[in-house]
């Protein structure tokens, strides 16, 4: 008779522990699309009750989310030339593209307008190209920045001299869309005037419509 006693006991005292939650991937991550027939809808709001306006199919893989509601229920993805948000149970996460502090994500993307200029992430080099002038390729010589943030700041060097890339969690914008990216970046060569604009981690042509 005392067997099932001490098993309710330790069940009842069990139930009163509280395990830590499992931390969440640091954004902009990328996911796939699981646990779906047929599609995952995109909302106009991060409610079920919001317009579709777009979806991700039951194979989707290397979706970018950029941000979380509060709740931490949605997330929110790029549908086209704008933003949009789906349910978190839907979507796998492909692995936390920031948990090392001294490393950048393969797929990392910046540019910017006014002018119009982009730098991407290739291996150990940097590719600067941009509007009126000749594409660089900058070997990088250091990367700095915490474990489990997206703040990064990366000086890479060619023969024509140095370069340094800020970049920072942040809302950003690329000024020509309503499409939402979860970092934002600073570019600095010589004694230019710094550029500014936004960055990704989606790989070019992914299901986000990047």
């Amino acid at each position: 008779m005392r067997r099932p006693l001490i098993t309710i006991a330790l069940t009842g005292a069990l139930a009163g522990l509280a395990f830590p939650a499992a931390a969440e991937d640091s954004l902009p991550g990328l996911y796939r699309v699981t646990g779906v027939e047929t599609k995952l809808n995109i909302r106009a709001e991060p409610d079920i009750g919001a317009p579709v306006i777009g979806a991700l199919g039951r194979d989707a893989a290397d979706v970018e989310v950029v941000a979380r509601d509060p709740g931490g229920a949605w997330g929110q993805v790029n549908a086209g030339e704008r933003a949009g948000w789906v349910s978190l149970d839907y979507l796998r996460s492909e692995g936390d593209l920031w948990a090392e502090g001294g490393e950048l994500p393969p797929t990392l993307r910046c540019f910017g307008t006014e002018p119009f200029w982009e730098i991407r992430h290739e291996g150990d080099r940097l590719i600067r190209s941009g509007m009126d002038t000749e594409e660089r390729t900058l070997t990088i010589d250091r990367v700095t920045g915490a474990a489990g943030s997206g703040s990064r700041v990366v000086v890479a060097r060619d023969k024509e001299g140095a370069v340094t890339l800020g970049i920072a969690p942040e809302q950003c914008g690329d000024g020509m869309s309503d499409r939402a990216f979860g970092l934002g970046a600073r570019l600095s060569e010589g004694d230019a005037p710094a550029l500014t604009g936004c960055c990704s981690v989606a790989p070019r042509g992914d299901a986000s419509g990047q």
